[in-house]
């Protein structure tokens, strides 16, 4: 019975001993897999933190990218602003100009009908300008234009109408038997410069043969010359200049 009771015993002891190691085991198995998971966990945070820092560095890149564009957008504005004002001030500039130069060309058409009204005396179609007249004239300044003198349109015969001027002209040469002129021919701008010169030569020779074939008039006492439109005292881009243009000048020697 105490036998019994002793092999009960040491079984018991050894039974509790291996339950013992058992518990033990499984405890440490259990810490392992704790230690694991803990791990595991520590892994998943690192890779949740960089992965974070991955994302904050793409919207800083962003965030600068995007203010890069807003200064870009703002270089471009004032770009803008100043091409506008460069316009601006060119055209300001093409406006004033233009200002000058209308300016410039109401000044020059003064004074070219004021040079005109000075070194000219002028008589219209039908009146005429005396010898006495032409004479202080010549003296003064020695040429006279008389745009009496006329002729048919493109044509060098002296008309009829011219008569009672060209008597005066003959009278001024009978008056003075020393004074010697030279009888000038200027067109205006219609038609080619090679036809307007013939044409006023032929002017300026035709009132020559008048004078020296109706008043007596010694024909070395006269020249005559043409200068076509070459030498105009107004612009021809009017009609008003044009008939200014077509002229006969008396011009002492």
């Amino acid at each position: 019975m105490i036998r019994r009771a002793l092999t009960l015993s040491v079984a018991f002891l050894v039974f509790w001993g291996c339950a013992s190691l058992g518990d033990k085991s499984m405890e440490a198995t259990k810490a392992a897999s704790v230690d694991q998971e803990k791990a595991e966990l520590i892994r998943q945070l690192e890779e949740a933190k960089a992965a974070f820092a991955a994302k904050e560095r793409e919207r800083a890149d962003l965030a600068r990218q995007l203010q890069a564009m807003k200064s870009a957008l703002a270089g471009s504005g004032e770009r803008d602003e100043l091409a506008r004002q460069v316009a601006a001030a060119k055209e300001q500039e093409k406006a004033e100009l233009a200002r000058q130069r209308d300016a410039a060309k109401a000044a020059l058409a003064t004074s070219e009908a004021a040079r005109a009204a000075k070194a000219t005396t002028v008589a219209k179609e039908g009146e005429k300008v005396t010898a006495a007249e032409l004479a202080k004239t010549l003296s003064e300044k020695k040429v006279v234009t008389l745009r009496n003198i006329l002729f048919d349109k493109g044509k060098a015969a002296v008309k009829p109408e011219s008569e009672k001027q060209l008597a005066e002209v003959g009278q001024l040469l009978k008056n003075d038997q020393a004074l010697k002129l030279e009888i000038q021919g200027h067109t205006d701008n219609v038609g080619t410069r090679a036809f307007n010169r013939r044409l006023s030569q032929a002017r300026a020779a035709a009132v020559k043969d008048y004078i020296v074939n109706k008043y007596g008039i010694a024909a070395d006492r006269l020249t005559a010359a043409g200068f076509g439109f070459d030498k105009p005292v107004a612009k021809n881009s009017t009609a008003e200049g044009r008939a200014l243009n077509r002229r006969v000048e008396l011009v002492t020697q």
